[in-house]
């Protein structure tokens, strides 16, 4: 490829990248820092051009203690699974693997080992029983178990298709379960639901018995009693029904109840609602949903989530276009989000759920929030923040701020590590600061800064209030004589090297450019790519080159040479991270060769001068591409492409393994 196919494909594979690029913008020439002082109130639009993703990823949380639900904490929150658009379907997790189905496609398991297909029939909802044994699934309104051991797929109950449909299946116990049975009478017009009965079968003996009339059943664990969803006049309310008595108690306005295994819990969708009147018969109206954690008898109850209204114009801009009446008018907004299908884990620790950004082209996510009895500290809080951002959580960022502040993330540049350097008070005030790295797209770009985060103590944790930049921080770019230079925030600059600069072993025969760099500020170096462009008139593919530059004695080495990716020749280069440590490096790879034209990670120890492909970790799975996120410790998290779908992971360069986030 020359340098202008290189550039075509650079554009193609930026649109595999999972990352928000309708915001994406340049951000001037040479992308300088200056010192600032900056309230939260400042990243709205305007600081939105700075306010980028962040890089911890939290673990998750250990010996959960039953409390009353207004005491659960969110410790954190992270959309892990892209399962692309169309309709909600219901997950499932056992023991850390995540059960999934994906329209089209089939079930398919997301663990440590990669993403994997169990059956290929379409598949609706799948429910995994206490033991991790069977699944219940529903397809198109017939249920059937699947052995997970035996990979075995038995029909159980099958509806007609047209009026009667089994739906909405759980577990009772290892081998009970309940489902909706849902009768229709077809109209001219649509139709009229006879029936919607709760049922209870075992497998042993498939003989049902109805509990009640109503939709989402669920289990309580310990209890005979079930939780489900009711609807009263024109609201769903979810209610606690004793089997034995048959009283029923309703807990609250939702939909889509789940009862953790416990038996302590219930999660479910909430609406919350805001109507105001902007002019006379003129109203704004809000509907959000948000998800809603209660105690089994329903005294305490805590939302969490942190959805906010999903405003296309400014309300107060509605009554100028309408003419005065006295019909009523309503501007109704949904929120940025909608949550499906909560459902807990295994140990009762986490929630998973269903999200989709209501945006036109949005794709469907699992999400998982993870709870403890202990609110988030002053450094866990920040690193929780960076983290959101980075993964475009954007409702959970905001839960971490104060007043719960809007503000919007671009593509470039973006964060790829950070550090937490210190913290203490400044003034009564309790700080945390880190030590931030970024990096552009495919250009030689790179910057560090040193950032203070003021956190404010609340009732139970702290949210944070305001940030400046510390001093020392700078960035290494290309200037526009091509030579790379490294500007301080004092106004110092230190011009470093350029191609003309390349000893001769390194320089190709042919056409390249310095392209994708960073900096490894313990070393004191940059690493940087060479991308070897096509010249046929003398034989050369396109290739990478990736080598380091010593600042202190103005020394190049070369660490590594990639020809060919995966059997394929014209290797391009599209990014380049490092961890914070400066040991390992990880470039985002492509070859022009590849009609998929998906992007392909490679290893680097820069310390033992070792590389390798990540995918050569993955071979347990269908690998259609992969590409990086951004570096947490010697942690690198990043995105894998199987099946058409995309996934978060994490590989530990320490212990060479992949594992989930």
């Amino acid at each position: 490829m020359d340098d202008h196919q290189v550039e075509q494909a650079l554009k193609e594979l930026k649109k595999r990248i999972p990352v928000n690029m309708e915001l994406k913008q340049r951000l001037g020439k040479a992308f300088k820092r200056r010192q600032r002082q900056r309230t939260l109130q400042k990243w709205g639009l305007a600081a939105a051009l700075l306010l980028l993703a962040g890089t911890f990823m939290l673990q998750g949380p250990g010996g959960l203690q039953t409390v009353q639900a207004q005491e659960l904490h969110v410790q954190n929150q992270i959309s892990f699974i892209d399962i692309g658009s169309g309709s909600p379907l219901g997950v499932s997790e056992y023991k850390g693997t995540v059960y999934l189905p994906v329209a089209g496609k089939g079930l398919f398991a997301y663990d440590q080992s990669g993403f994997h297909q169990l059956l290929q029939q379409e598949v609706n909802e799948a429910k995994i029983n206490q033991d991790g044994s069977k699944l219940i699934l529903q397809t198109g309104g017939t249920l059937g178990v699947y052995d997970v051991a035996q990979k075995k797929y038995t029909e159980l109950l099958k509806g007609d298709g047209s009026a009667v449909f089994y739906e909405q299946p759980s577990w009772k116990d290892h081998q009970t379960i309940l489902y909706v049975k849902k009768v229709l009478e077809q109209q001219e017009h649509g139709f009229t639901v006879k029936e919607s009965g709760i049922y209870e079968m075992t497998l042993d003996s498939l003989a049902p018995t109805k509990l009640g009339d109503g939709a989402s059943p669920s289990y309580v664990n310990g209890e005979n009693a079930i939780v489900f969803e009711k609807t009263a006049d024109t609201r769903s309310e979810v209610v606690f029904k004793d089997l034995a008595s048959g009283q029923e108690t309703v807990i609250d306005e939702g939909r889509n109840p789940a009862v953790s295994p416990n038996g302590k819990y219930i999660a479910y969708i909430t609406s919350e609602n805001n109507r105001r009147e902007l002019q006379s018969h003129v109203y704004a109206e809000d509907t959000v949903d948000q998800i809603r954690i209660s105690d089994i008898d329903g005294k305490t109850k805590r939302v969490v989530t942190s959805n906010t209204p999903n405003r296309q114009i400014h309300e107060q801009d509605l009554p100028k276009g309408l003419k005065p009446g006295d019909t009523p008018q309503v501007l109704k907004v949904t929120g940025l989000y909608s949550y499906y299908h909560p459902v807990w884990s295994s140990d009762s620790q986490s929630l998973f759920a269903l999200k989709s950004k209501n945006s036109e082209g949005s794709t469907m996510s699992v999400m998982r929030i993870d709870f403890s009895k202990k609110a988030l500290q002053e450094e866990e809080t920040v690193r929780a923040f960076n983290q959101a951002k980075i993964l475009r959580d954007l409702d959970f960022a905001r839960s971490l701020l104060k007043d719960h502040q809007d503000f919007l993330i671009v593509s470039n540049p973006h964060q790829v590590s950070y550090t937490i350097t210190g913290s203490g008070t400044e003034n009564n005030r309790p700080y945390v600061d880190v030590e931030e790295h970024w990096a552009y797209t495919a250009n030689p770009y790179y910057s560090f800064s040193h950032v203070r985060y003021y956190l404010t103590p609340k009732e139970q944790g702290y949210l944070i209030d305001e940030t400046k930049d510390l001093p020392g921080g700078g960035s290494i770019l290309q200037q526009p004589d091509g030579f790379i230079v490294m500007e301080k925030d004092d106004g110092s600059k230190q011009r470093l090297f350029s191609a003309d600069s390349l000893p001769n072993e390194l320089r190709p025969e042919g056409n390249f450019r310095i392209s994708s760099l960073a900096y490894l500020s313990k070393q004191n170096q940059v690493i940087f790519s060479l991308q070897v462009l096509q010249d046929p008139g003398i034989g050369q593919a396109s290739s990478v080159k990736v080598v380091t530059y010593d600042i202190a004695n103005g020394t190049f080495k070369l660490l590594e040479h990639v020809t060919a990716m995966n059997g394929m020749k014209n290797v391009g280069v599209e990014g380049i991270i490092v961890s914070p440590d400066g040991r390992y490096a990880a470039l985002d790879l492509f070859s022009d060769d590849d009609k998929q034209f998906q992007s392909h990670v490679l290893l680097l120890d820069i310390e033992q001068g070792t590389a390798s492909m990540l995918e050569d970790a993955l071979s347990a799975t269908k690998v259609e591409g992969t590409h990086t996120y951004f570096w947490d410790r010697n942690r690198l998290h990043f995105i894998l492409t199987s099946h058409g779908q995309q996934m978060h992971y994490q590989w530990n360069a320490a212990a060479q393994v992949v594992e989930l986030p």
